[in-house]
């Protein structure tokens, strides 16, 4: 008897995590696509940036571009550089390096785009914890997305024969903040990067 109580309540505790689960909607990719795009907002929102997320993934899935005072008016300036998107759990530190491991098909994919391209093509990579429920968080008070962006100016010109994935490896330094974003815009102006 008590043995068919605990069943029962286990199955319940089962029925209510599925519940949750189902009631969540999104996949796991998406949510991690949701809170890169989110990341991504804020900063260009801090920057006084404009960011246009593409309707269609075709390889790219945003463009910033660079607003500025200009005789009192703002406007876009021109300067513009287009974005591949990343989210991930699997991720690795490796002393000032962050290394995440890109599909073979996808890294062929940029090299592609980025030997076509007429814009700086830029990787931007969000690492979150492995556990989910550390992903975000928020009160009253705040809004917190854990851990944070790395950015890659991408300018891998040879495509790969690799079938599973390639390690590239983040500089530590170049986190995603405002100030990344206005100094991108800084560079590529100059032709600094192509």
């Amino acid at each position: 008897m008590y043995g068919l109580f605990l069943i029962k309540i286990v199955l319940r505790k089962i029925g209510d995590i599925a519940k949750m689960i189902i009631a969540s909607g999104m996949t796991e990719n998406h949510q991690k696509e949701a809170l890169s795009r989110a990341y991504i907002h804020a900063i260009a929102a801090k920057a006084g940036a404009n960011v246009n997320v593409n309707t269609y993934d075709y390889g790219i899935d945003v463009e910033f571009n660079e607003i500025k005072n200009i005789d009192g008016e703002r406007l876009e300036t021109g300067s513009t550089f287009k974005c591949q998107l990343k989210a991930t759990k699997n991720w690795s530190m490796n002393g000032d390096e962050v290394v995440y491991t890109l599909k073979a098909e996808t890294y062929n994919r940029l090299v592609k785009i980025r030997n076509h391209a007429t814009l700086p093509l830029v990787l931007i990579l969000l690492c979150l914890p492995p556990n989910q429920d550390e992903w975000h968080e928020m009160c009253e008070e705040f809004l917190k997305i854990r851990r944070c962006c790395y950015w890659l100016h991408w300018d891998y010109g040879l495509e790969t024969t690799n079938t599973s994935g390639i390690n590239i490896h983040f500089p530590r330094s170049q986190i995603f903040t405002p100030e990344a974003l206005v100094m991108l815009f800084q560079q590529f102006r100059r032709g600094t990067y192509r």
